[in-house]
């Protein structure tokens, strides 16, 4: 997870027994279980980068908030990433199914290097690279999986809808959502960990 609060709730679930700093992020230990809040965009990759040097995950979860470049996808719902592509690249990367798909509806992702606060700005997103959500670390945490050969899936809640309100929407939403989507998960990692 990028942010601390989207965490947190996972910490209901899984309570927690080792608090580590990782670079700019931070590592939760919980069991079999690693809860790393990444931060946000580049400051993710390094975050992660530093995770991976210390422990070799068996797979990878990418749990959080997007924003809708689709603007018909409305906040609140939960959507499972089937590709992820970055805003300067052409490349998609195909991300893992994780049995999700009798749970969650899949949609693209594009991440981006700063939030999408304008809907002239959705739109020629959405229409240039045919992405229906955003974020900005998704595909660099995709990225260096598919280097190390890891298993990476993502879980996306829809915030806001990319727009002016982006920034009120994301921190109305923020505790909410991040409680509602560890809520909608746990079932799934229990089963993927058994």
């Amino acid at each position: 997870m990028a942010l601390k609060a989207e965490l947190l709730p996972f910490t209901e679930f899984f309570p927690l027994q080792l608090k580590q700093k990782m670079a700019s992020g931070t590592l939760y230990r919980a069991g079999q279980i690693h809860l790393l809040r990444t931060g946000v965009g580049s400051i993710a990759a390094r975050s992660f980068l530093s995770y991976l040097k210390q422990y070799r995950p068996d797979s990878v979860w990418n749990v959080g908030l997007a924003g809708a470049l689709n603007p018909v996808i409305p906040s609140g719902d939960i959507f499972a990433i089937n590709r992820v592509r970055n805003v300067n690249s052409e490349n998609w990367i195909m991300l893992s199914a994780v049995a999700a798909a009798d749970t969650f509806i899949a949609k693209d992702l594009l991440t981006v290097s700063q939030a999408v606060t304008s809907s002239v700005e959705r739109d020629r997103l959405q229409a240039s690279t045919s992405a229906d959500l955003v974020d900005m670390e998704t595909y660099l945490l995709a990225e260096k999986c598919q280097t190390e050969h890891i298993p990476f899936a993502s879980f996306k809640m829809v915030s806001d809808l990319a727009n002016d309100q982006t920034e009120k929407d994301f921190l109305y939403n923020l505790s909410d959502y991040s409680r509602r989507l560890a809520i909608a998960l746990h079932p799934l990692l229990l089963q993927w960990l058994k």
